[in-house]
């Protein structure tokens, strides 16, 4: 029988389909240390974005043969690496699209009509003041969408039934490919194009600050830029400058550059000062509909890598 280590959560579903077959151990709340010291019992690991695979804990998994990932990002694991050593890495990179999508624009929304700051204002201050909070409509309004893959094809849909134009930009990606009211543009033309930026690409090396000092200039005065994708992409800096400045009217962050363990306190960063900068903590996926599907596809796709390594 296969034995899998689930060193993050999994909902139930997925758990039932691995414990089927395998043997599974649930330890949620497992360091780099207690992965080190157990992983080499284990055929198979499931970890989230806050359990990086590195190369040390490859090489001390002389048994493993799949890493699985119940979700789209794989920036955590060093995925060439593993398949170096004949480890199949499997992930999820569709089944959370509608979740991260709606709440791209639950975002959207709350900067746009400024929510948070209302709300904020009326609970703390009991100030019913309607003229401090004038906000835009999205109708009419141009939607720049970084990365159209498959969030950023159903954020555009979205877009649609706002009845807002939609450009994109992504360099694996033509114009053939995507529907034919998305204008693909290069990355200059959309930052001078977009009222609001939406961003949906995976953290790399190209990716890294893509949305910096140099690149906020480049904006239209008064957009804004919601990024649901990795925290680095963004940088928060330029970010907090733009915001005070009034070059950007709000910013609105699923993802920070230095996310830390849900047990821990988020260190004071500077953007949170800032009314019209808005953070959840990581959500775009956790829903119960998009983790009941994720869970139940990843339980699969591991159970079939065991089964043909």
């Amino acid at each position: 029988m296969y034995k899998v280590l689930l060193a993050d959560p999994l909902e139930e579903v997925g758990i039932k389909i691995l414990e089927k077959e395998c043997e599974v151990t649930k330890a949620f709340d497992i360091d780099k240390a207690g992965l080190l010291k157990v992983i080499e019992d284990y055929d198979a690991v499931l970890v989230r974005v806050n359990t990086p695979i590195d190369k040390e804990i490859i090489d001390k998994a002389k048994k493993l043969k799949v890493i699985g990932m119940p979700g789209a990002g794989l920036n955590h694991i060093d995925v060439e690496y593993a398949k170096k050593k004949n480890i199949k890495v499997y992930n999820v990179p569709g089944g959370n699209m509608d979740s991260v999508a709606e709440l791209t624009f639950a975002h959207i929304l709350a900067l746009s009509r400024r929510i948070y700051a209302a709300s904020k204002k009326v609970k703390e201050e009991g100030c019913w003041n309607k003229y401090l909070f004038m906000g835009n409509e999205l109708s009419g309004k141009t939607i720049g969408i970084i990365g159209v893959g498959k969030i950023g094809l159903r954020v555009a849909e979205i877009a649609r039934a706002f009845k807002m134009q939609v450009v994109a930009y992504d360099p694996y990606v033509t114009q053939d490919a995507l529907p034919a009211d998305i204008r693909l543009m290069t990355l200059d033309e959309l930052f001078a194009t977009a009222d609001i930026i939406t961003i949906h690409v995976p953290l790399t090396k190209e990716t890294y600050h893509l949305i910096s000092y140099d690149q906020i200039k480049k904006m239209k005065d008064g957009a804004y830029i919601v990024n649901m994708s990795r925290g680095g992409v963004l940088d928060e800096e330029a970010a907090y400058e733009a915001l005070k400045n009034g070059k950007l009217a709000g910013v609105g962050c699923d993802v920070l550059e230095d996310e830390p363990p849900p047990e821990k306190p988020v260190k004071h960063i500077k953007l949170f000062d800032l009314d019209n900068f808005l953070i959840t903590p990581h959500l775009g996926a956790w829903t119960v509909e998009a983790q009941n599907r994720v869970a139940e596809i990843i339980a699969q796709k591991m159970l079939e890598g065991l089964k043909n390594s």
